[in-house]
């Protein structure tokens, strides 16, 4: 008698697994699609924290924009005018930013002029002192005074006779003669020499002005200039030190964001496809559970692979930013600190002091 073999086949009720897969589907597409914006709201949180610090970045930028102007216009002699505005806010009651701009406005017209070097930065120097005492003895705004004397010397006689100083065509030959730029009232005045004419008959009808800001340093409005200049000043310190970190983390982080965004929604993707599609991938030979376990084994596989590959580089350079911001953190921010504590116990509190007396 042969013997016979009984094959009993064991299958599952699966009637159900489409439906369940496209319910996960769902489900996980939705979880992709949070982290997705999860990773993404990270990149514009960390975007609104660095915008916090964009008044101080500003400073810094614009005082390294103005730095380089200076080095053009100036060239050796730029370290004059650098000397020179580091004081400003003191002396001047302009911000360092401020003076070195106003000194290269001023410097344009002694270039234009002729004068170079040494001559050309005391030029600069003395129209930039200029404005803070003309602002200082009519109770304007440096900014105002200096938009005045440059259109003087641009030829614009308008603009300085607010502050009593006269310059028609008299009062240019005059003192054109005086500094032995033409021989007789009769000459024409080149451009060159009419900046010339014109910065001395400025500098001659302006005597009761000049020496003002220091003479009245101690008044309220002066000392609200220096208050001024020096915060704007310390604005610019903080952002010089921050810049160079915030605009390293913020391209990291960025990129770490727009990486996940991608990966993970396509790799979560490809899974829930690869279930959905296991028996034509496989084959309707192979049982439905063995289906979905090889489909999501080699999905997964890409997925993690692709994680590996460049999930880890991106984690290192994060890392490195967060050494190095907390780094300087540990540095800079006590010293900031005290330094702040310090300017709010010399200068903001007697300031208050004053206004309130």
């Amino acid at each position: 008698m042969g013997t016979r073999k009984l094959v009993v086949e064991i299958l599952g009720d699966t009637k159900n697994l489409g439906g369940a897969l496209d319910s996960a589907g769902s489900k996980l597409g939705g979880f992709a699609s949070a982290v997705g914006k999860t990773a993404l709201a990270g990149g514009v949180a960390f975007a609104g924290l660095a915008a916090a610090a964009v008044p101080l970045i500003g400073a810094a930028s614009d005082l390294a924009e103005t730095q380089s102007k200076v080095g053009v216009i100036f060239g050796d002699a730029a370290d004059d005018i650098e000397e020179f505005a580091s004081s400003a806010a003191k002396s001047l009651g302009q911000s360092k930013q401020q003076a070195m701009d106003a000194s290269a406005t001023f410097a344009t017209f002694g270039k234009s002029a002729g004068l170079a070097g040494g001559d050309l930065s005391k030029f600069a120097i003395d129209m930039t002192g200029l404005a803070s005492d003309v602002a200082s003895f009519n109770n304007v705004s440096p900014e105002e005074a200096i938009e005045a004397i440059g259109s003087a010397l641009r030829g614009e006689a308008e603009p300085m006779r607010k502050f009593g100083v006269l310059l028609d065509d008299a009062a240019l030959k005059s003192e054109a003669m005086k500094l032995g730029l033409i021989k007789t009232t009769k000459d024409a005045l080149s451009p060159a020499n009419k900046v010339l004419a014109a910065q001395a008959a400025i500098l001659s009808q302006t005597k009761d002005a000049q020496g003002d800001f220091a003479r009245t340093s101690d008044g309220l409005a002066n000392k609200q200039r220096i208050l001024a200049a020096q915060l704007e000043n310390l604005k610019g310190t903080i952002g010089t030190a921050l810049l160079p970190i915030v605009l390293k983390a913020v391209g990291v982080f960025g990129s770490f964001a727009d990486v996940l965004s991608k990966v993970l929604p396509r790799g979560l993707d490809a899974l829930i496809g690869g279930f959905k599609n296991a028996d034509a991938s496989i084959g309707p030979s192979v049982p439905k559970w063995e289906a979905v376990l090889l489909t999501f084994g080699a999905t997964a596989s890409k997925v993690f692979g692709f994680l590996a590959e460049h999930v880890p580089p991106i984690l290192r350079v994060l890392a490195e930013v967060a050494a190095e911001v907390f780094g300087w953190i540990g540095e800079n921010v006590p010293p900031i600190l005290d330094a702040v504590a310090a300017f709010i116990a010399e200068k903001v509190v007697p300031a208050v002091q004053s206004l309130i007396a």
